[in-house]
């Protein structure tokens, strides 16, 4: 099994790297993201309002992922964004502090169940979410994405609804076939006029 490696500074050409590496068109679909949650105002807030401790920047600084997959004018650049949203040192939790918050937090957690909608597609291989995920795909291609998901129930659903609808339009079609040749034709000359 092989694994792909996306930094999320580089989210913006995620759809161009992909592309590459997979020698097809991937397009990204931007989804779920926490702005356009209900919480989207508070979130700014935060990140407008937030100081680091003067000591976590030096954590960050001497973080050998940091130092990995960053360049050194990444680096630099990223330390100078936080340099005037600095505050006095922070006492941090001990590795061991760290563990029993945790797991006290895991005790605590309220609501564990996995959201099914939570994100745009939940991995169904079944042939109407296949054609559910390839229609999107083109719509996104095309630049008309609206924000769809890819639910099993709900594209069984709109699979049933579309075959309803063509099986109506056939009956019509060939209510209009009988009507005009004023007899019903035979199974092999309804499909001869439908063919036509």
């Amino acid at each position: 099994m092989n694994f792909i490696k996306l930094r999320l500074c580089d989210s913006s050409e995620w759809g161009a790297i992909l592309s590459k590496i997979m020698h097809t068109k991937v397009v990204i679909i931007v989804d779920y993201q926490t702005i356009d949650k209900k919480i989207g105002d508070l979130y700014n807030q935060f990140k407008k309002e937030y100081k680091l401790p003067s000591n976590f920047l030096s954590l960050i600084s001497n973080c050998k992922y940091f130092n990995f997959y960053y360049s050194a004018s990444e680096r630099h650049n990223y330390l100078k964004s936080w340099e005037s949203k600095i505050s006095s040192e922070f006492t941090h939790y001990t590795p061991d502090e760290y563990i029993f918050y945790m797991k006290l937090s895991l005790e605590n957690q309220y609501y564990d169940m996995i959201q099914l909608n939570h994100y745009i597609d939940e991995g169904c291989f079944c042939k109407c979410c296949i054609k559910k995920r390839r229609d999107i795909y083109f719509k996104a291609l095309n630049g008309t994405y609206a924000n769809e998901k890819i639910i099993h129930e709900d594209s069984v659903n709109e699979h049933n609804v579309q075959i309803a609808k063509k099986t109506e339009d056939m009956r019509h079609v060939i209510n209009a076939i009988n009507k005009k040749h004023k007899h019903t034709p035979n199974p092999a000359q309804k499909m001869k006029l439908l063919t036509k």
